[in-house]
C-alpha cells in the first residue's frame, strides 16, 4: 500500500516537472535572457586629490610606542627613587586626575601596586591598607 502511494507520487514529481522544464523551453518566450549588459567608463580626473594628499607613514605607531615606552621607563625609575606606589598615586597633579576616573587605578600600574603590597611590615603599603579596611585597628 505504502509503495503504491509512493510511486503515484514519484511519477506526480517527474510529470509535474518534466511539463515545466518542456513549457520553459519550447512554449514560454517571454522570460528571454538579455545579452551582455554594456557599462560605458568614463575617465575621472582625481588631480585636485592629489594635491591635498598626505602619505601615510606606516612607522608612526612604532615611533608612538617607543616614546611611551621610554616615558614609561623613566616614569617607573622615579617612583623608585621617589617612595611607595601609593604615595605616588596621591602626589598626582590635576591635569592627570582628569584623565583617569575617580580612585581608579589604571591597568598599567597595577602590577607594581600588587607588588608594593606584598611587602608586609609597620609602615608598608600592606600595612597601610590593612588599617585602612579594618574598623578596629587604627
Amino acid at each position: 500500500m505504502f509503495g503504491t502511494f509512493m510511486t503515484i507520487i514519484i511519477i506526480g514529481y517527474v510529470g509535474y516537472y518534466g511539463y515545466n522544464i518542456i513549457h520553459d523551453l519550447y512554449f514560454d518566450k517571454t522570460g528571454e535572457v538579455v545579452a551582455t549588459a554594456s557599462v560605458e567608463e568614463q575617465e575621472v580626473d582625481i588631480k585636485d586629490e592629489l594635491d591635498s594628499f598626505t602619505q601615510f607613514d606606516a612607522d608612526e605607531d612604532r615611533k608612538i610606542a617607543e616614546q611611551k615606552r621610554k616615558a614609561k621607563e623613566a616614569q617607573d625609575k622615579a617612583e623608585k627613587d621617589k617612595g611607595s606606589a601609593f604615595s605616588q598615586k596621591s602626589q598626582l597633579s590635576n591635569d592627570d586626575n582628569s584623565m583617569t576616573m575617580t580612585g581608579g587605578v589604571e591597568a598599567d600600574d597595577m602590577q607594581r601596586l600588587v607588588d608594593s603590597l606584598e611587602k608586609k611590615g609597620p609602615g608598608s603599603d600592606f600595612d597601610i591598607v590593612a588599617r585602612a579596611l579594618s574598623p578596629g585597628r587604627a
